[in-house]
Protein backbone atom coordinates (compact mmCIF):
# COMPACT_ATOMS: atom_id res chain seq x y z
CA UNK A 1 0.00 0.00 0.00
CA UNK A 2 1.28 3.07 -0.69
CA UNK A 3 -0.28 6.52 0.81
CA UNK A 4 0.82 10.38 -0.35
CA UNK A 5 -0.44 13.74 1.51
CA UNK A 6 0.83 16.51 -1.11
CA UNK A 7 2.16 19.63 -0.44
CA UNK A 8 4.24 17.68 1.67
CA UNK A 9 5.09 13.62 0.77
CA UNK A 10 4.13 11.13 2.95
CA UNK A 11 5.08 7.96 1.03
CA UNK A 12 3.54 4.88 3.19
CA UNK A 13 4.45 1.18 2.31
CA UNK A 14 4.04 -1.86 3.33
CA UNK A 15 7.64 -3.78 3.59
CA UNK A 16 23.38 -0.94 12.95
CA UNK A 17 24.26 -2.62 14.89
CA UNK A 18 23.95 -2.28 19.15
CA UNK A 19 26.75 0.28 18.59
CA UNK A 20 28.26 2.71 16.18
CA UNK A 21 31.71 1.00 15.48
CA UNK A 22 34.26 3.16 16.29
CA UNK A 23 36.88 2.08 13.57
CA UNK A 24 38.43 4.76 11.96
CA UNK A 25 38.29 3.38 8.64
CA UNK A 26 37.26 5.42 5.75
CA UNK A 27 34.72 6.44 2.68
CA UNK A 28 30.94 6.22 3.01
CA UNK A 29 29.56 4.55 -0.01
CA UNK A 30 28.29 6.08 -3.74
CA UNK A 31 25.51 7.35 -4.66
CA UNK A 32 22.24 6.03 -4.57
CA UNK A 33 19.54 4.99 -7.32
CA UNK A 34 16.29 5.50 -5.84
CA UNK A 35 13.26 3.72 -6.50
CA UNK A 36 9.92 6.09 -6.57
CA UNK A 37 7.08 5.51 -4.86
CA UNK A 38 3.62 5.77 -6.65
CA UNK A 39 1.97 8.70 -5.97
CA UNK A 40 -1.56 10.88 -6.01
CA UNK A 41 -2.28 13.93 -4.73
CA UNK A 42 -4.95 13.92 -1.64
CA UNK A 43 -4.46 17.89 -1.31
CA UNK A 44 -6.76 20.49 -3.14
CA UNK A 45 -3.30 22.75 -2.83
CA UNK A 46 -1.41 23.09 -6.16
CA UNK A 47 2.36 21.66 -6.08
CA UNK A 48 4.87 22.34 -9.29
CA UNK A 49 6.09 19.48 -10.83
CA UNK A 50 9.54 20.53 -9.55
CA UNK A 51 8.53 20.98 -5.63
CA UNK A 52 6.93 17.64 -5.64
CA UNK A 53 9.90 16.20 -6.98
CA UNK A 54 12.03 17.91 -4.50
CA UNK A 55 9.64 16.03 -1.88
CA UNK A 56 9.93 12.58 -3.32
CA UNK A 57 14.05 12.75 -3.56
CA UNK A 58 14.61 12.51 0.40
CA UNK A 59 11.43 9.95 0.34
CA UNK A 60 12.68 8.00 -2.04
CA UNK A 61 16.21 7.08 -0.29
CA UNK A 62 14.24 6.76 2.89
CA UNK A 63 12.34 3.89 0.54
CA UNK A 64 15.42 2.44 -0.57
CA UNK A 65 17.42 2.45 2.01
CA UNK A 66 14.55 1.07 4.30
CA UNK A 67 14.90 -2.38 2.19
CA UNK A 68 17.37 -4.31 3.98
CA UNK A 69 14.87 -4.33 6.82
CA UNK A 70 13.24 -7.48 5.21
CA UNK A 71 9.49 -5.85 6.92
CA UNK A 72 11.31 -5.97 10.83
CA UNK A 73 10.73 -2.26 11.33
CA UNK A 74 9.47 0.42 9.53
CA UNK A 75 11.35 3.99 8.45
CA UNK A 76 10.50 7.71 9.46
CA UNK A 77 11.83 10.69 7.99
CA UNK A 78 11.08 14.48 8.86
CA UNK A 79 12.12 17.34 7.41
CA UNK A 80 11.84 20.70 9.57
CA UNK A 81 12.48 24.46 10.30
CA UNK A 82 14.37 24.96 13.58
CA UNK A 83 10.06 26.64 14.59
CA UNK A 84 8.64 23.19 13.73
CA UNK A 85 7.18 23.73 10.42
CA UNK A 86 7.54 20.23 8.76
CA UNK A 87 8.83 20.75 5.35
CA UNK A 88 8.88 17.06 4.11
CA UNK A 89 7.40 14.17 6.05
CA UNK A 90 7.69 10.31 5.36
CA UNK A 91 7.02 6.74 6.68
CA UNK A 92 7.53 3.28 4.97
CA UNK A 93 6.75 -0.13 6.26
CA UNK A 94 4.43 -1.28 9.42
CA UNK A 95 4.77 -0.40 12.99
CA UNK A 96 5.41 -3.69 14.04
CA UNK A 97 6.29 -6.85 12.08
CA UNK A 98 3.68 -8.44 10.26
CA UNK A 99 1.00 -6.37 12.09
CA UNK A 100 -0.73 -4.93 8.93
CA UNK A 101 -0.46 -1.89 10.40
CA UNK A 102 1.27 1.26 8.68
CA UNK A 103 4.15 3.08 10.62
CA UNK A 104 3.47 6.86 10.41
CA UNK A 105 5.97 10.20 10.80
CA UNK A 106 4.01 11.07 14.01
CA UNK A 107 5.04 7.92 15.73
CA UNK A 108 7.23 7.49 18.75
CA UNK A 109 10.76 5.42 18.36
CA UNK A 110 13.45 5.03 20.60
CA UNK A 111 16.09 7.52 20.11
CA UNK A 112 18.93 5.36 21.63
CA UNK A 113 22.03 6.32 21.91
CA UNK A 114 20.59 10.06 20.69
CA UNK A 115 20.05 10.51 24.08
CA UNK A 116 23.61 11.09 24.66
CA UNK A 117 23.14 14.33 22.96
CA UNK A 118 19.91 15.05 25.67
CA UNK A 119 22.36 13.93 28.87
CA UNK A 120 25.49 16.04 27.28
CA UNK A 121 22.70 19.35 27.48
CA UNK A 122 21.94 18.28 30.90
CA UNK A 123 25.30 18.52 32.06
CA UNK A 124 25.94 21.77 30.64
CA UNK A 125 23.18 22.65 31.92
CA UNK A 126 24.59 21.92 35.78
CA UNK A 127 27.47 24.39 34.55
CA UNK A 128 25.16 27.18 33.18
CA UNK A 129 23.29 26.40 36.58
CA UNK A 130 26.55 26.41 38.39
CA UNK A 131 25.78 22.79 39.74
CA UNK A 132 29.15 22.07 38.43
CA UNK A 133 31.97 24.25 38.55
CA UNK A 134 33.18 23.56 35.06
CA UNK A 135 33.56 21.19 32.40
CA UNK A 136 36.99 20.24 33.38
CA UNK A 137 35.71 19.26 37.01
CA UNK A 138 36.62 16.01 37.83
CA UNK A 139 34.93 13.52 39.60
CA UNK A 140 35.93 13.03 42.70
CA UNK A 141 35.08 16.40 42.88
CA UNK A 142 31.90 16.85 41.92
CA UNK A 143 29.54 17.78 44.52
CA UNK A 144 25.86 17.00 45.83
CA UNK A 145 23.74 19.64 46.57
CA UNK A 146 23.77 18.57 50.78
CA UNK A 147 27.91 19.32 50.07
CA UNK A 148 29.09 15.48 49.92
CA UNK A 149 31.05 14.46 46.98
CA UNK A 150 30.21 11.89 44.09
CA UNK A 151 30.70 8.32 45.35
CA UNK A 152 34.45 6.75 44.52
CA UNK A 153 32.81 3.61 43.87
CA UNK A 154 31.45 4.50 40.95
CA UNK A 155 34.18 5.13 39.30
CA UNK A 156 37.33 4.06 40.84
CA UNK A 157 39.55 1.28 39.17
CA UNK A 158 38.38 2.02 35.07
CA UNK A 159 40.93 3.88 33.85
CA UNK A 160 44.30 2.68 34.35
CA UNK A 161 47.87 4.69 33.41
CA UNK A 162 51.14 3.13 31.98
CA UNK A 163 52.25 2.10 35.35
CA UNK A 164 49.35 0.19 36.44
CA UNK A 165 47.54 2.96 38.77
CA UNK A 166 44.47 3.79 39.10
CA UNK A 167 43.69 6.94 37.39
CA UNK A 168 39.82 7.31 37.61
CA UNK A 169 39.55 10.48 40.07
CA UNK A 170 41.00 12.11 37.39
CA UNK A 171 38.32 11.35 35.16
CA UNK A 172 36.82 15.18 34.01
CA UNK A 173 33.27 15.89 32.63
CA UNK A 174 35.05 17.31 29.30
CA UNK A 175 37.03 13.48 29.04
CA UNK A 176 33.66 11.61 29.29
CA UNK A 177 31.78 14.20 27.18
CA UNK A 178 34.53 13.50 24.23
CA UNK A 179 34.88 10.45 24.43
CA UNK A 180 38.41 10.64 25.13
CA UNK A 181 39.08 8.88 28.28
CA UNK A 182 40.42 5.12 27.72
CA UNK A 183 37.57 3.80 29.46
CA UNK A 184 36.18 0.05 28.35
CA UNK A 185 32.58 -0.04 26.70
CA UNK A 186 30.87 -2.69 28.25
CA UNK A 187 28.82 -3.23 25.52
CA UNK A 188 32.57 -5.09 24.29
CA UNK A 189 32.48 -7.28 27.02
CA UNK A 190 31.30 -11.06 26.70
CA UNK A 191 30.56 -11.29 30.40
CA UNK A 192 28.17 -8.88 30.08
CA UNK A 193 26.63 -9.73 27.01
CA UNK A 194 25.70 -13.41 27.95
CA UNK A 195 23.97 -11.97 30.55
CA UNK A 196 22.13 -9.53 28.82
CA UNK A 197 21.35 -11.47 25.92
CA UNK A 198 20.24 -14.45 28.80
CA UNK A 199 17.20 -12.43 30.20
CA UNK A 200 15.27 -10.04 27.71
CA UNK A 201 12.98 -9.45 30.95
CA UNK A 202 16.07 -7.77 33.41
CA UNK A 203 15.51 -4.25 34.48
CA UNK A 204 19.18 -3.52 34.75
CA UNK A 205 20.89 -0.43 36.93
CA UNK A 206 23.76 1.29 36.15
CA UNK A 207 26.01 0.64 39.10
CA UNK A 208 25.80 -3.32 37.41
CA UNK A 209 26.28 -1.58 33.91
CA UNK A 210 30.15 -0.12 35.57
CA UNK A 211 30.98 -3.51 37.59
CA UNK A 212 31.62 -5.39 34.00
CA UNK A 213 33.54 -3.01 32.91
CA UNK A 214 35.72 -2.97 35.93
CA UNK A 215 35.54 -6.75 36.15
CA UNK A 216 36.82 -6.68 32.49
CA UNK A 217 40.46 -6.11 31.36
CA UNK A 218 40.95 -2.33 31.83
CA UNK A 219 42.78 -0.41 28.48
CA UNK A 220 45.09 1.57 29.93
CA UNK A 221 45.69 4.62 28.17
CA UNK A 222 49.62 4.29 28.12
CA UNK A 223 50.65 7.45 29.50
CA UNK A 224 51.42 9.09 33.14
CA UNK A 225 48.05 10.82 32.75
CA UNK A 226 44.55 11.01 30.80
CA UNK A 227 45.74 14.14 28.49
CA UNK A 228 46.73 12.20 25.38
CA UNK A 229 43.91 9.42 25.02
CA UNK A 230 42.17 8.76 21.82
CA UNK A 231 38.78 8.75 20.89
CA UNK A 232 37.04 5.58 21.91
CA UNK A 233 32.97 5.78 21.56
CA UNK A 234 31.50 4.10 24.52
CA UNK A 235 28.54 4.01 26.49
CA UNK A 236 30.40 3.68 29.60
CA UNK A 237 31.59 7.27 29.76
CA UNK A 238 27.84 8.04 29.31
CA UNK A 239 26.58 6.27 31.76
CA UNK A 240 29.72 8.26 34.16
CA UNK A 241 28.18 11.09 32.75
CA UNK A 242 24.13 10.10 34.44
CA UNK A 243 25.93 9.39 37.79
CA UNK A 244 27.26 13.22 37.70
CA UNK A 245 23.62 14.46 37.09
CA UNK A 246 22.27 12.77 39.56
CA UNK A 247 25.04 13.64 42.30
CA UNK A 248 25.02 17.01 41.36
CA UNK A 249 20.91 17.73 41.40
CA UNK A 250 20.13 15.14 44.05
CA UNK A 251 17.31 13.92 41.58
CA UNK A 252 16.82 10.84 38.93
CA UNK A 253 18.07 11.36 35.78
CA UNK A 254 14.51 10.84 34.09
CA UNK A 255 13.85 13.96 36.08
CA UNK A 256 16.25 16.05 35.43
CA UNK A 257 15.77 15.29 32.08
CA UNK A 258 12.48 17.02 32.84
CA UNK A 259 14.46 19.96 34.45
CA UNK A 260 16.69 20.68 32.29
CA UNK A 261 15.64 20.39 28.83
CA UNK A 262 11.89 18.75 28.21
CA UNK A 263 10.65 22.54 30.26
CA UNK A 264 13.25 24.53 28.44
CA UNK A 265 12.82 24.42 24.79
CA UNK A 266 10.96 26.97 22.95
CA UNK A 267 8.11 24.63 23.25
CA UNK A 268 7.99 22.12 26.14
CA UNK A 269 8.80 18.58 24.79
CA UNK A 270 5.41 16.72 24.75
CA UNK A 271 6.47 13.07 23.93
CA UNK A 272 9.93 12.37 25.29
CA UNK A 273 10.58 9.86 28.11
CA UNK A 274 12.53 7.38 29.85
CA UNK A 275 11.34 4.36 28.73
CA UNK A 276 10.67 1.09 31.62
CA UNK A 277 11.79 3.77 34.02
CA UNK A 278 8.86 6.39 33.99
CA UNK A 279 5.43 6.17 32.14
CA UNK A 280 4.61 8.19 29.06
CA UNK A 281 3.86 12.07 30.00
CA UNK A 282 0.27 11.86 28.66
CA UNK A 283 -2.31 9.74 27.75
CA UNK A 284 -2.87 11.16 24.08
CA UNK A 285 1.01 9.53 23.29
CA UNK A 286 1.22 9.05 19.67
CA UNK A 287 2.04 5.21 18.62
CA UNK A 288 4.89 3.16 19.30
CA UNK A 289 7.00 2.21 16.54
CA UNK A 290 9.34 -0.96 17.28
CA UNK A 291 12.85 -1.39 16.71
CA UNK A 292 14.32 -4.56 16.04
CA UNK A 293 17.97 -6.47 16.12
CA UNK A 294 19.81 -10.23 15.32
CA UNK A 295 22.30 -9.45 18.45
CA UNK A 296 20.68 -12.02 21.00
CA UNK A 297 19.00 -14.17 18.59
CA UNK A 298 20.14 -18.03 18.50
CA UNK A 299 18.39 -18.18 14.60
CA UNK A 300 19.22 -15.31 13.29
CA UNK A 301 16.03 -13.86 13.32
CA UNK A 302 15.36 -9.74 14.44
CA UNK A 303 14.25 -9.99 17.79
CA UNK A 304 11.47 -7.12 18.77
CA UNK A 305 13.63 -5.28 21.22
CA UNK A 306 11.36 -2.69 22.06
CA UNK A 307 9.18 -5.15 24.28
CA UNK A 308 12.28 -6.23 26.03
CA UNK A 309 13.32 -4.49 29.73
CA UNK A 310 16.94 -5.57 29.19
CA UNK A 311 17.33 -2.29 26.78
CA UNK A 312 17.20 -0.50 30.39
CA UNK A 313 20.97 -1.46 29.97
CA UNK A 314 21.16 1.54 27.78
CA UNK A 315 20.22 4.31 30.69
CA UNK A 316 22.30 7.50 30.31
CA UNK A 317 23.80 6.45 26.90
CA UNK A 318 20.09 5.58 25.24
CA UNK A 319 17.34 5.24 27.25
CA UNK A 320 15.12 7.47 25.46
CA UNK A 321 11.83 7.37 23.55
CA UNK A 322 10.93 10.41 21.35
CA UNK A 323 9.38 11.47 17.97
CA UNK A 324 10.82 13.83 15.30
CA UNK A 325 8.63 16.77 16.56
CA UNK A 326 10.50 16.85 19.88
CA UNK A 327 13.91 16.12 18.11
CA UNK A 328 13.40 19.31 16.16
CA UNK A 329 12.13 21.21 19.08
CA UNK A 330 14.91 19.84 21.40
CA UNK A 331 18.01 20.11 18.35
CA UNK A 332 16.71 24.01 17.47
CA UNK A 333 17.02 25.18 20.95
CA UNK A 334 20.00 23.54 21.88
CA UNK A 335 21.89 25.04 18.36
CA UNK A 336 20.16 28.18 18.71
CA UNK A 337 21.29 28.96 22.30
CA UNK A 338 18.16 29.21 24.02
CA UNK A 339 19.51 26.58 26.48
CA UNK A 340 22.93 28.11 27.75
CA UNK A 341 24.58 31.71 27.44
CA UNK A 342 26.28 32.14 24.62
CA UNK A 343 29.83 30.95 25.50
CA UNK A 344 28.67 27.81 26.60
CA UNK A 345 26.73 27.31 23.37
CA UNK A 346 29.83 28.15 21.22
CA UNK A 347 31.99 25.87 23.43
CA UNK A 348 29.34 23.04 22.46
CA UNK A 349 29.88 23.95 18.95
CA UNK A 350 33.86 23.97 18.96
CA UNK A 351 34.03 21.22 20.75
CA UNK A 352 33.81 18.85 17.40
CA UNK A 353 36.97 17.09 16.55
CA UNK A 354 37.66 14.81 13.89
CA UNK A 355 37.81 11.02 14.34
CA UNK A 356 37.70 10.18 10.58
CA UNK A 357 37.33 11.91 7.44
CA UNK A 358 34.35 13.95 6.96
CA UNK A 359 33.35 12.80 10.60
CA UNK A 360 33.89 14.73 13.79
CA UNK A 361 32.69 13.84 17.92
CA UNK A 362 32.07 16.67 20.46
CA UNK A 363 30.03 17.13 23.58
CA UNK A 364 27.75 14.23 22.43
CA UNK A 365 27.48 15.72 19.16
CA UNK A 366 28.66 13.92 15.36
CA UNK A 367 29.33 15.46 12.42
CA UNK A 368 29.38 14.88 8.79
CA UNK A 369 30.02 16.86 6.14
CA UNK A 370 28.37 15.93 2.74
CA UNK A 371 29.59 18.75 0.32
CA UNK A 372 28.84 21.90 1.25
CA UNK A 373 26.22 20.68 4.52
CA UNK A 374 27.45 20.33 7.83
CA UNK A 375 25.30 17.58 10.10
CA UNK A 376 25.31 18.41 13.20
CA UNK A 377 23.48 16.09 15.89
CA UNK A 378 23.81 11.99 17.05
CA UNK A 379 22.65 8.81 15.73
CA UNK A 380 21.20 6.07 17.92
CA UNK A 381 21.05 1.74 17.48
CA UNK A 382 18.54 0.69 15.25
CA UNK A 383 20.03 3.76 12.80
CA UNK A 384 17.63 6.31 14.78
CA UNK A 385 19.06 9.71 14.02
CA UNK A 386 18.94 13.58 14.53
CA UNK A 387 20.68 16.19 12.34
CA UNK A 388 20.75 19.73 11.92
CA UNK A 389 21.82 22.15 9.75
CA UNK A 390 22.42 25.60 11.78
CA UNK A 391 23.23 27.55 8.75
CA UNK A 392 20.13 26.75 6.76
CA UNK A 393 17.69 26.17 9.96
CA UNK A 394 16.76 22.74 9.24
CA UNK A 395 16.64 19.47 11.78
CA UNK A 396 16.62 16.13 9.58
CA UNK A 397 15.24 13.49 11.89
CA UNK A 398 13.63 9.94 12.31
CA UNK A 399 14.31 6.41 12.66
CA UNK A 400 15.30 3.03 10.52
CA UNK A 401 14.31 0.78 13.35
CA UNK A 402 16.54 -1.73 12.92
CA UNK A 403 19.93 -2.61 14.39
CA UNK A 404 20.72 -5.42 12.21
CA UNK A 405 20.03 -4.66 8.48
CA UNK A 406 22.73 -2.75 6.90
CA UNK A 407 22.05 -1.10 3.21
CA UNK A 408 22.98 -2.74 0.15
CA UNK A 409 25.17 -5.68 2.42
CA UNK A 410 27.92 -3.13 3.41
CA UNK A 411 30.02 -3.20 6.49
CA UNK A 412 29.05 -0.28 8.80
CA UNK A 413 32.72 1.55 8.79
CA UNK A 414 31.19 4.90 9.81
CA UNK A 415 30.86 6.53 13.40
CA UNK A 416 27.46 8.08 11.99
CA UNK A 417 26.51 4.70 10.62
CA UNK A 418 26.67 3.66 6.82
CA UNK A 419 22.43 3.82 6.38
CA UNK A 420 22.08 7.10 8.15
CA UNK A 421 25.38 8.68 6.50
CA UNK A 422 24.11 7.43 3.06
CA UNK A 423 20.75 9.28 3.55
CA UNK A 424 22.47 12.38 4.70
CA UNK A 425 24.40 12.38 1.93
CA UNK A 426 21.79 11.69 -0.57
CA UNK A 427 19.36 14.58 0.15
CA UNK A 428 22.14 17.19 0.91
CA UNK A 429 22.09 18.76 -2.55
CA UNK A 430 18.48 19.26 -2.56
CA UNK A 431 18.38 20.56 1.32
CA UNK A 432 18.64 24.72 0.53
CA UNK A 433 15.89 24.36 -2.15
CA UNK A 434 13.84 22.46 0.76
CA UNK A 435 15.17 25.26 2.93
CA UNK A 436 13.67 28.28 0.66
CA UNK A 437 10.19 26.83 0.67
CA UNK A 438 7.60 28.61 1.90
CA UNK A 439 4.62 25.89 2.58
CA UNK A 440 2.57 26.51 5.35
CA UNK A 441 2.57 23.73 8.21
CA UNK A 442 1.10 20.40 6.58
CA UNK A 443 -2.27 18.95 8.09
CA UNK A 444 -1.79 15.88 10.19
CA UNK A 445 -1.22 12.80 7.74
CA UNK A 446 -4.25 10.62 7.56
CA UNK A 447 -4.25 7.29 9.20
Amino acid sequence: MTRWHLTHRVCLSAIARRKLLKSTVAALAAALSFASCDSASTSNQQTPANDEALSSKPCDALEKLVEPNGGYGGAILTIARFDGQVLIRCATGERIHDSGTDIEATDLFEIASISKLFTAATILGLVDNKLLASLDTKLADVTAPDGSKMNPEIYANLVFDSEGEDRSSELTIRKLLTQRNGLVDYWDDENFLKEYCADPNRLWQPEELIEFVRMSDAEWVGTASLEDVKFNYTDTGYVLLGFVIETATGIALRDAYADFIYKRTSQPLQSTYMEWRQPPPNTNQPRLSHRYEEQCSARGIPQDITVQERQTAEWAGGGLISTSADLTLFAASLLGAQFFDKDLTAELKKSLMPVMDTQSYGFGLMELEAGDIKYVGHTGHGDAFSYAVSELELVISGTFNNASAMSDGAEDDSLIGDRVARLLEAIAVDLPAVAARKHERPSPAAS
